[in-house]
């Protein structure tokens, strides 16, 4: 299907583009597929800071007809990350309570016609009435 397929794009190391010039070091290291519809990730230092970076694994739930994330570091820390379609983009979300403040993050990974993706993070206080950018990353396939 089509919504399967949605993440083709994403095979490949990644760098982030800052002021035009392509970051030293990578930000997602993505091998090929362990299935056209299943990722196991490597997210870079350049992401996380950490020496030993987060892994993601990202596949399409054929019953559900959905996609699914879970995110782990390298102690062992996961997080699982819902996903929902927003227009014609998958979006990951997880609530979060940080010093008694509830809100929801949601990213996305948005394949560019250049070849090129935006990686986006947003916030909302309010149970995703309204959202606001934390980041807006391009990224570029090194």
């Amino acid at each position: 299907t089509t919504e399967r397929a949605y993440f083709n794009f994403w095979e490949g190391t990644w760098y982030e583009l800052r002021d035009g010039r392509r970051a030293e070091q990578p930000s997602y290291i993505i091998p090929r597929p362990a299935h056209e519809s299943a990722f196991v990730e490597q997210w870079g230092p350049a992401i996380s800071g950490e020496p030993s970076p987060p892994r993601a694994l990202r596949a399409w739930e054929h019953d559900a007809r959905t996609w699914r994330f879970l995110w782990i570091t390298a102690e062992g820390h996961t997080q699982h990350w819902d996903t929902r379609k927003h227009g014609t983009d998958w979006y990951i979300y997880r609530e979060f309570t940080q010093n008694g403040v509830t809100f929801v993050s949601r990213q996305a990974w948005l394949p560019q016609a250049d070849g090129s993706v935006v990686r986006v993070i947003e916030r909302s206080l309010d149970g995703g009435e309204t959202w606001f950018t934390r980041v807006r990353a391009r990224l570029v396939r090194g």
